[in-house]
């Protein structure tokens, strides 16, 4: 974990660093300057530079009081949180206009970008191959009104959190899911390697695309 943190800083450095390069190249001429606009651009989409502004914050949690000891596993399971929750909550949130996100945990925080998997690990959650527990918060930049509407509408996610079988089960998504309205936010980079998220995958030549 510690040679993890290591080399994920010394990507972020070297970003950085890359960063200052293009933008004292762009500002040598003006075609160049265009360029670099440009590409700043697709860095943005790509989820290669921190950004900021407002936005939700979503956290998620395991059921925070007593869980019955007499509950059979499979509803004693829905006063967890899983991955599955988690991608819904994303998903809804880039459908109501969310342009970054990232999923906090502790002093961990991942940028959520086209190639993240979200996946269940024994107890734990990897999100972009980095293990998180409960609990997650969700950080979405974007309209937070819209976005806090498509959580909240009728016959929507908190609307079907959970099953409500068990005895105190229907306050489980007021005591699991917790939203914030922010002002300010700020969305990290993404801190992983990009040299091997394409191994399959290459630009079709120029030519070829216009046949």
């Amino acid at each position: 974990k510690d040679k993890n943190k290591l080399l994920r800083k010394e990507i972020t450095d070297l970003r950085s660093k890359l960063n200052e390069y293009e933008q004292s190249w762009g500002r040598e001429t003006a075609q160049a300057s265009l360029l670099s606009e440009e590409l700043q651009k697709a860095r943005m989409l790509a989820g290669l530079v921190p950004v900021e502004g407002p936005g939700l914050e979503v956290t998620l949690q395991d059921y925070p009081g007593r869980i019955p000891n007499d509950l059979p596993p499979v509803i004693r399971d829905e006063y967890l949180i899983h991955d599955m929750d988690i991608r819904d909550v994303i998903n809804e949130l880039f459908a109501n206009g969310a342009e970054a996100i990232s999923i906090r945990c502790g002093d961990s925080e991942q940028r959520v970008i086209a190639q993240t998997a979200i996946t269940c690990v024994g107890t734990a959650i990897q999100v972009n191959q980095v293990e998180m527990s409960s609990p997650f918060t969700i950080v979405a930049i974007g309209p937070p009104k819209t976005m806090e509407s498509g959580l909240r509408t009728r016959g929507g996610i908190l609307d079907n959190w959970r099953l409500d079988t068990a005895e105190g089960a229907s306050d489980l998504a007021s005591r699991m899911v917790i939203i914030k309205r922010k002002d300010q936010l700020v969305v990290p980079a993404y801190s992983g390697s990009t040299s091997s998220l394409f191994k399959w995958a290459r630009p079709i030549n120029p030519e070829r695309a216009r046949e």
